[in-house]
């Protein structure tokens, strides 16, 4: 049975992308809240 990569790059690259946008999301965060806390 052969898959087609294509098929398999979507859901893939969408999660690659999720958690890059979820890690960069904490990194502002915790950068923000350290900062705030630092006033």
């Amino acid at each position: 049975m052969r898959i087609d990569p294509a098929i398999v790059s979507g859901p893939m690259i969408a999660t690659i992308v999720d958690g890059t946008g979820l890690l960069i999301y904490f990194l502002v965060a915790h950068l923000t809240l350290t900062e705030l806390h630092g006033l």
